[in-house]
């Protein structure tokens, strides 16, 4: 087995991505490691075996890192620019410096080698980009092949060893920040979800498709609603139903914003059941054809520059007709879904 990984280092490599996957999933005493330091964790007793990875795997692999990276975070990071982009350079000139000084004046005390010193800074800050710096800069020293070969394993052993560190140091500093500080955590979400919503409402009250979508049917006896477009009825009623569909003479079609209502015509109407509870559209009829609605789930992504940096409240307000909102993802991570969360581009 040893010589097998030996002659195909990149069974070793994808060995150790496997069982890193795998281990990052598994909690202890509620705590995940997460998959990128497990993955390093395996790296690191696999790499005991003494498997040579080539430069060609490295350099290829190091080069779909910084793609995925510049193509998932590429668009939020042009926009903050023109945001608050000084604050952005200004804050990341600063830590650079420090954080560079500080990987240096270690390295002199302990007396580590530009690899290893090179690792910790990688590891301890967790930025993989580093390592491939640090490698590009090791083949510059004025050194042999072999102390050079030498300083590249160092880079990334020491990048390994505190890169666990530098996740879990990160994970116990927020835990104890608000203690120290004396925060309630739990009270300040609390407000700010609060602060997030319209006034009475619960967080995400709007949003729940599931309590938006009650559909009933109604043969229409209104007199008053004769005449009338399928417009001015919804604007009646604060646009809180939506009109779907039409049956007519036994023919059924889409109910479209100009559409004229007729007598004995029968619709099915979407809104939440507190509305349809207080609506007077007609007689409540159980018509079996207009209730076989079919639609679809979407994954949408925001490049329209007329709605960045709106809120979720005004959108639903003005385009939301027949659009439930299930969730809101940002570079992968979930948002709240409040009156007030705020749309930027590529959000899906």
């Amino acid at each position: 087995m040893i010589e097998l990984l030996r002659t195909y280092p990149q069974l070793a490599v994808f060995a150790a991505i496997g069982i890193g996957y795998w281990l990052g999933q598994l909690k202890f005493f509620g705590f995940a490691l997460g998959s990128t330091a497990s993955v390093l964790l395996a790296a690191l007793v696999i790499g005991q075996l003494n498997v040579p990875v080539p430069d060609l795997l490295k350099n290829v692999s190091f080069a779909l890192f910084i793609f995925t990276i510049g193509y998932k975070v590429g668009p939020q990071f042009f926009g903050s620019l023109k945001k608050e982009g000084i604050k952005y350079v200004v804050l990341s000139v600063f830590f650079s410096i420090v954080a560079l000084v500080t990987a240096y004046l270690l390295a002199k005390a302990f007396a580590f080698d530009a690899g290893t010193a090179a690792g910790i800074l990688g590891g301890a800050l967790t930025q993989s980009s580093v390592l491939g710096t640090a490698d590009g800069a090791i083949h510059h020293l004025a050194a042999s092949a072999a102390e050079q070969k030498t300083m590249e394993s160092h880079v990334a052993i020491a990048y390994a060893i505190t890169y666990l560190f530098g996740t879990a140091g990160l994970i116990l500093f927020f835990k104890l920040l608000p203690r120290l500080v004396g925060v309630d955590v739990k009270a300040e979400a609390a407000k700010l979800a609060k602060e997030m919503s319209a006034e009475g409402d619960a967080p995400a009250e709007l949003f729940y498709w599931s309590n938006r979508l009650n559909l009933r049917t109604y043969l229409i006896t209104d007199e008053t609603l004769v005449g009338q477009s399928i417009n001015a009825v919804e604007s009646k009623h604060d646009n809180a139903i939506e009109i779907k569909q039409i049956k007519r003479d036994g023919r059924i079609f889409d109910a479209e914003q100009d559409t004229v209502l007729a007598v004995n015509d029968t619709v099915s109407v979407i809104a939440p059941a507190e509305t349809l509870a207080k609506i007077s559209l007609g007689r409540e009829i159980d018509e079996k054809s207009l209730r076989q609605q079919t639609g679809e789930i979407l994954d949408v992504c925001i490049i329209n520059k007329e709605l960045v940096g709106q809120t979720l409240g005004t959108l639903s307000s003005t385009i939301g007709r027949g659009i439930f909102l299930k969730r809101i993802t940002r570079q992968g991570h979930e948002l709240p879904l409040t009156k007030k969360t705020i749309i930027h581009k590529c959000d899906i």
